[in-house]
């Protein structure tokens, strides 16, 4: 059957067919998202036992005439499952979410159907004010969202200074250093401890953290121990909430930028886009996700090391 097909796919004229993920292997066909994946996954659940792809049939003599023969793309053949994040309706809030990074991940979540509030400390139309700094203006904002929604699903912490900010040459002087600490690691745990009662109560709940990939090099005290200490809150918040439903994760970008043709140096870590960022924390925020305790790299982890 697969040699049968395979002789029919000159590379012509593309149409859509379905079939299961083992033949679309075979075949080496390309897999394309489709306008039914909703009613796809509604059928075979979160895990797609079919398949669309689209395979390439010969043209007809007329169509021969009327312009040249299309090339072969020259790329691997790759094959992507239809997925529902199931974030539909849920409520994440986002604190620093009109930064480069937090504003990625409020549209990324809307484009997913959820309920994404974006809190800074100067916020838009759609957003709410929150002084992460601040227990009381924590406290007030998670109130306030739970007010409106009557829950917070998930919750994702981007706010911090940018590492531009940071003075190289302070980088061990330690009041910077535990400033530095101090608007990153203790806000992260700062905002995770004011939802993490509703969440209990729940019995479900998302956390991640935006950490960086200098918690993994040598060269600047403040920017290695800032990091490195929001992604060690992670790890024992989610130790400390095994077993509650809520999970506790850290995503550490190297360069956030937009230009992704960097080439990655020895030694140091990968660029992302802030859309790539958002890609990740979208899924840890989502009910699919499994993941604890991890700190995990985006873009590329640190060049040229096998272990962190």
């Amino acid at each position: 059957m697969v040699a049968n097909l395979r002789a029919k796919l000159a590379p012509r004229r593309a149409e859509t067919i379905s079939c299961d993920k083992t033949l679309a292997s075979e075949m080496f066909l390309y897999l394309v998202p489709i306008s039914t994946s909703r009613s796809v996954n509604a059928e075979y659940g979160s895990r797609p036992s079919r398949w669309s792809i689209v395979r390439e049939t010969p043209l007809t003599a007329t169509e021969r005439t009327r312009s040249a023969l299309p090339s072969v793309p020259d790329r691997a053949p790759r094959i992507v499952p239809i997925v529902d994040l199931q974030l539909r309706d849920q409520v994440v809030l986002v604190i620093g979410g009109t930064g480069l990074i937090g504003s990625a991940v409020v549209a990324r979540l809307h484009a997913e159907g959820a309920t994404a509030i974006a809190a800074s400390r100067h916020p838009g139309n759609d957003g709410i004010m929150i002084d992460a700094a601040d227990e009381q203006s924590l406290a007030d904002g998670v109130a306030e969202v739970i007010r409106r929604h009557g829950r917070i699903d998930a919750l994702v912490v981007t706010a911090a200074p940018a590492a531009q900010t940071l003075d190289p040459s302070r980088s061990s002087d330690p009041d910077q250093v535990m400033g530095a600490i101090e608007a990153k690691a203790m806000v992260f745990l700062r905002a995770a401890t004011a939802v993490i009662p509703t969440m209990k109560k729940a019995g479900y709940g998302r956390i991640v953290a935006i950490s960086g990939q200098n918690a993994f090099l040598t060269g600047s005290i403040t920017g290695s121990v800032r990091n490195a200490a929001t992604i060690v809150v992670a790890e024992n918040l989610a130790d400390e909430l095994a077993n509650t439903g809520i999970l506790v994760n850290a995503v550490s970008p190297g360069t956030v930028t937009t230009d992704t043709g960097q080439e990655v140096q020895p030694g140091r870590p990968g660029s992302s886009t802030p859309q790539q960022v958002a890609d990740l924390v979208v899924f840890l925020c989502s009910p699919l996700s499994a993941v604890s305790a991890e700190s995990i790299a985006v873009g590329h982890r640190v060049l040229g090391v096998t272990s962190l």
